[in-house]
């Protein structure tokens, strides 16, 4: 059985790694790009659109119940085929 907390914390990880990645990209939209309304207007659309699919995901989490397993066994096993 493995625990599903694990999943927990591989997303959580790996958000936080999304989470510098979309700054380093905004930092270089803002600073390095031709400035104008349509820069400015895309770096929005990025961060809605991030929110909204970080918010709703994070809200389907909240429903899961953490204490469970997940049993691999029989997907380990094979088929079983009888003789």
């Amino acid at each position: 059985m493995i625990p599903l907390s694990i999943f927990l914390i591989a997303w959580l990880i790996l958000l936080g790694i999304y989470v510098l990645l979309a700054l380093v990209s905004m930092t270089q939209m803002i600073r390095f790009s031709v400035a104008s309304s349509m820069t400015y207007f895309s770096t929005g659309v990025f961060l809605l659109v991030a929110i909204l699919v970080i918010s709703v995901t994070g809200i389907y989490l909240m429903t899961v119940d953490w204490t469970l397993g997940l049993d691999m066994g029989n997907i380990f096993q094979g088929p079983s085929i009888p003789l």
